[in-house]
């Protein structure tokens, strides 16, 4: 699943164009909206019928035609902070279940999915107290089970945004809802809460492993909770957030990517990353290429390291059978295996600490922990011997980051044609293949330098001629 952003994107030809670009190259059986209703103040608790239903026809026909499952995420009725504390309207609701049942059949509509999520404000902060938060659950699961039985529908249970108690309040109400949820959704961001001057706030965690551990917490909360027997969804995870955050535009996102997906594999039935494109992001300071934001894709359609990092990802099969800090194996067969390898660097003690302070974006790698090459040793004793096809992909710092080959063309003012098509091309992997014999006793070796990442594709051959 792969984060959309708020409904009224979903109509522009430029997202559309560019979803379509992205799902040619990776993958996704869903979409996850939130917003869905547009702002109209004028028919919010009115009539639905005042909603642009011929506009949302048009972005889920559009969803149709590219084979892309819609999950509507109905907490946000509207992206108007004024309207976000409400239930979402449940009779605007229903007329949309029932109008969308109508137009593609109980049996299509079915295969969407549906969550209800906290509304927060923009610190993402919650805006309603547990048991409000919980009753709005109620009221929208039943509406939804009720015109589709077979839909899944998911309720928001915990992020790390949250204090811990709060989210234990949270299962505890879930804990005693009828229909009961088919899964649990949480969103994960890289920080703790701490106390300061008597209010709560988020600080980036220096535990680089937080992730795993937020996740295994809180699976043993819902244990607690007698919500141990339901799969757990990732529907929102994110780097950091603020101002030209410039990591969420460098090479670290391809390791953060690589170490955060890897490691959640067991944890979570579905991960979903924050956002496919900048064109849903907040922009923000005069750079108008890069502003920090968290999309896959640049604005102008520049894929950066989160995207490759992706794309190799959605190509890794379900069989695994080796899994460390740094490395991933995986195999669909005895005749080919996918080796994930990555150097991630976590932030510094002094980022941790002042992660809102502004720094230029070119001293990216001052707000990371120095780092060092890590030196993969790779015993092929136990595969199947043979003649291999090896495709080793690369990308770092130095190869492959739009950031780093933006700023390493030092351009000041507006990009020409030909410079954007030149950083377009210029962002990618580095590829290279090599034919190679496999016996008992290979031995192949890969050093990555830190915030890289590097995977071996092995295929093996009918013989040496073809």
């Amino acid at each position: 699943m792969i984060n959309l952003g708020f409904g009224y994107f979903c109509a522009q030809t430029k997202f559309q164009n560019q979803l379509i670009s992205f799902l040619e190259k990776i993958h996704f059986k869903y979409g996850r909206i939130q917003g869905i209703f547009k702002d109209y103040r004028s028919g919010m608790g009115q009539n639905p019928s005042m909603y642009p239903i011929p506009e949302l026809d048009s972005i889920f026909d559009f969803f149709t035609r590219i084979r892309l499952l819609p999950h509507i995420d109905f907490a946000f009725i509207s992206r108007d902070t004024v309207f976000s504390r409400n239930t979402g309207h449940p009779r605007l609701i229903r007329f949309f279940l029932n109008h969308f049942k109508q137009r593609y059949g109980k049996e299509a509509l079915s295969s969407w999915r549906f969550e209800y999520s906290m509304p927060v404000n923009d610190s993402g902060k919650p805006l309603l107290d547990s048991e409000e938060y919980a009753d709005n659950c109620a009221v929208i699961g039943n509406i939804i089970k009720d015109i589709l039985p077979d839909a899944p529908v998911g309720y928001f249970a915990s992020s790390p945004l949250f204090p811990r108690d709060f989210s234990i309040k949270i299962l505890q109400k879930i804990s005693g809802l009828s229909p009961a949820p088919d899964y649990l959704s949480i969103h994960l961001f890289p920080y703790e809460i701490i106390e300061k001057d008597g209010t709560w706030q988020p600080m980036l965690s220096s535990d680089q492993n937080f992730f795993n551990n937020y996740v295994r917490e809180f699976k043993e909360l819902c244990r607690q909770n007698g919500l141990g027997n339901l799969p757990v969804f990732v529907t929102h995870l994110q780097n950091e957030y603020g101002k030209e955050t410039w990591l969420n535009d460098s090479a670290f996102m391809a390791p953060f990517l690589f170490k955060t997906y890897t490691g959640l594999y067991t944890q979570a039935e579905n991960i979903s990353y924050c956002a496919f494109s900048d064109l849903i992001c907040e922009s923000g300071g005069s750079n108008p290429y890069f502003f920090g934001g968290s999309g896959a894709i640049s604005q102008h359609g520049v894929k950066k390291s989160s995207y490759f990092a992706l794309f190799m990802l959605s190509r890794t099969p379900d069989k695994i059978f080796y899994s460390s800090d740094n490395c991933f194996i995986t195999s669909k067969d005895d005749r080919s295996c996918q080796i994930l390898m990555h150097n991630y660097v976590h932030y510094s003690a002094a980022h941790c600490l002042d992660s809102r302070h502004p720094y230029p974006a070119d001293q990216v790698s001052a707000q990371l922990e120095p780092g060092s090459p890590l030196e993969f040793i790779l015993d092929f004793s136990q595969w199947p011997p043979g003649y291999y096809r090896l495709q080793k992909f690369c990308l770092g710092p130095k190869k492959g980051s739009a950031l780093e080959e933006y700023l390493r063309m030092n351009i000041r003012d507006s990009m020409l044609p030909i410079e954007l098509d030149y950083l377009q091309r210029c962002s990618d992997l580095d590829i290279c293949v090599q034919y190679i014999d496999i016996g008992s006793t290979t031995v192949l070796r890969q050093s990555v330098a830190p915030s890289k990442i590097c995977v071996y594709v092995l295929n093996i051959l009918p013989s040496k001629s073809s």
